[in-house]
């Protein structure tokens, strides 16, 4: 064999050898692609999962928001409407056909005698001294101290306020409502929003 020989048979091995590898090399890219696209799959899959809770998690999210707003806009018109009987009830009392007769009822139901009367300027001016007659007539016939009316007055719905050098009793429509308002505040909204 000569060296020609040889180099034909190197050159023939090594080409052999280029294919091989070559063949090898494509083997090994294609599954390192089709691995590669697996991997991708799977991660487009994650992600696209991910992004469904994610949106159902959000989704969620705005659905009990609203549900938690409506029911604060509820309530509060609720509340509205719970404070509007409150105030329409007080304005019923102050605009009572009978005014005057509670007004009597409810001093001689509080008054110890000898208290100051302050009233509302609307009932200083019309309801006035006759009233006070009226009043004191009756709290005599208990054996008490004639009330005076001050010259003071206080802006008041209605009712009035009896004062001592010690301490003032409230007797305004306002308080009453009020404290009524802490008793009766469920039964109206039942009453309201029933069924």
């Amino acid at each position: 064999m000569g060296i020609e020989d040889i180099k034909k048979r190197i050159l023939e091995d090594a080409t052999v050898q280029k294919k091989e590898i070559l063949a090898e090399a494509r083997k090994k890219a294609g599954e390192i692609k089709k691995e590669g696209e697996k991997t991708a799959e799977k991660r487009k899959e994650a992600i696209i999962l991910k992004a469904n809770e994610d949106a159902t998690e959000e989704h969620h999210r705005l659905m009990t928001m609203e549900k938690l707003d409506a029911r604060k806009l509820q309530l509060t018109e609720k509340q509205k409407a719970i404070e509007e009987a409150f105030e329409k009830s007080l304005d019923m009392l102050s605009t009572h056909p009978n005014y005057e007769e509670i007004l009597v009822t409810l001093l001689i139901e509080v008054a110890k005698g000898g208290e100051e009367l302050i009233l509302s300027p609307r009932d200083h001016q019309q309801l006035g001294d006759g009233f006070l007659k009226k009043v004191n007539a009756k709290i005599k016939g208990e054996g008490k101290k004639e009330i005076t009316l001050s010259e003071e007055t206080r802006e008041i719905a209605g009712g009035f306020i009896l004062q001592t050098p010690d301490m003032e009793i409230n007797e305004t429509f306002e308080e009453r409502i009020r404290a009524l308002r802490d008793e009766m505040e469920s039964d109206v909204a039942r009453m309201l929003f029933a069924g």
